[in-house]
């Protein structure tokens, strides 16, 4: 039926598919704030960064939660107080906004983020997609995936962790691994640093397993010195914080301290079971079964290591086991979509791509209307949406296997270390 719709020269199509993203963009955000209260103006999550910057460079204590709520309360309606919740290394991203009006800090805050998204989904569809003429899927899945729009309304910091995660596969893809350029990446990833504990996890296993052999210099021995520079850039961040207020990691854990984070109700896993068994470790045990999924295919997989094809299954099984992460950090998720949409493409006919592009955009659409339907973060519906991100990946993975079964386009990767993966990149597809 495909055959039927009138002919469209290549700029028109890709001038469609364009609009047809943005369109899309546009639904969702409007999906997002339609049922927000507007009778007063609301404060986002944003206002948590610019209170903290603008209470530290007064000289005052950012995590003093009754400081920062009075604070935002001359902002707009706030029903609670929003504390920063990072490490005070973050405040070598958030302290230059605190010299800024909010509004105008608000605006700067949002542009990087969304140039750090489509530039992220860009890059990635050029190392795991097999089409040149195809990445206007990736720019389709960055504009419409339902957590990036809504941590774009929330102002979250969480893009800026994502940055760091594609960061750290360009190093790893281009050469300059255990490089400060990746090391500076790793900064980016601690601004959470419970959110992919299970990256730290491969990346300590993989450093160790190294120390095995002294005698031959290889890539991961040399995370040890990316350890050196990580621990380096950390002291640098944590310095632009400490040369105004020398007691600002002191005020951080008695913050902590005096509030009960790892009590508070969250949608994930660990924290169910803890509500539900009365037993407080048990809200940790997911995260103890992550790590031992981790250890097995680390164990299984560690002499054919590869970070751009392991990466996507560790995102997700971080944020299916982590006990404290809300809905919209799965915005670290977009690459596992993304690995797993591109090997739909090249596709054997259009009726296949289709099947892809809808697959994704019905999944995308339901978790929306679940998240809309719940209206509250804390709302336990939510607990769903990483299982259904997980289905979704597997679901266009088995997709991909059909579409390569009989077909003469080379594997993007392989799932066997005895046969290596044949690399193929966007930049190869150009040369050919």
């Amino acid at each position: 039926m495909f055959e039927k719709f009138p002919a469209f020269n290549a700029n028109q199509t890709r001038l469609l598919k364009y609009i047809a993203c943005f369109a899309l963009l546009a639904i969702s955000t409007w999906m997002c704030v339609r049922k927000l209260d507007f009778s007063k103006k609301l404060v986002s999550d944003y206002a948590a960064y610019w209170s903290a910057g603008r209470l530290l460079i007064t000289g005052q204590d950012p995590y003093d939660t009754a400081k920062v709520f009075a604070l935002e309360k001359t902002l707009g309606r706030v029903p609670v107080p929003l504390v920063m919740r990072n490490p005070p290394w973050a405040f070598g991203i958030v302290l230059p906004f605190g010299f800024l009006s909010y509004k105008l800090s608000r605006i700067l805050w949002t542009l990087p983020e969304i140039l750090a998204l489509v530039l992220c989904a860009s890059w990635m569809w050029t190392q795991y997609a097999r089409s040149a003429s195809s990445r206007w899927v990736a720019w389709l899945i960055a504009c419409t995936f339902f957590p990036s729009v809504w941590v774009l309304v929330m102002g979250q910091i969480t893009p800026f962790i994502l940055l760091g995660v594609v960061g750290f596969l360009y190093c790893e893809r281009n050469s300059v691994s255990n490089s400060w350029l990746q090391a500076s990446c790793l900064v980016l990833i601690a601004l959470k640093p419970q959110l992919l504990y299970l990256f730290w996890f491969a990346l300590a296993l993989s450093a160790f397993w190294a120390l095995r052999n002294l005698d031959v210099t290889s890539k991961e021995l040399r995370r040890w010195a990316l350890f050196l520079k990580f621990g380096f850039l950390l002291i640098v961040f944590s310095a632009i914080a400490l040369m105004i207020d020398p007691h600002v990691f002191k005020q951080y854990f008695n913050y902590l301290r005096n509030t009960p984070i790892l009590r508070e109700v969250i949608p994930t896993f660990g924290v169910f079971l803890r509500m539900h068994t009365g037993v407080t470790w048990t809200q940790f045990a997911p995260m103890f079964i992550g790590c031992g999924w981790v250890l097995w295919r680390w164990a299984k997989r560690r002499d054919c290591w590869k970070w751009e094809e392991e990466m996507p299954l560790l995102l997700l099984a971080s944020l299916l086991t982590t006990s404290y992460s809300w809905f919209f950090d799965q915005i670290v998720l977009l690459p596992a979509i993304i690995y797993a949409a591109a090997r739909n493409f090249p596709s054997r006919n259009r009726v296949h791509a289709a099947l892809a592009v809808v697959l994704y955009l019905e999944v995308n659409a339901g978790v929306a209307a679940l998240f809309v339907r719940g209206q509250k973060l804390t709302n336990f519906n939510l607990l769903w949406t990483t299982p259904v991100w997980c289905a979704l990946f597997a679901a266009l993975l088995w997709l991909g296997r059909r579409n390569r079964r009989g077909s003469a386009v080379p594997r993007a990767a392989s799932a066997n270390c005895s046969e290596p993966a044949e690399p193929v990149s966007y930049a190869s597809n150009l040369a050919a």
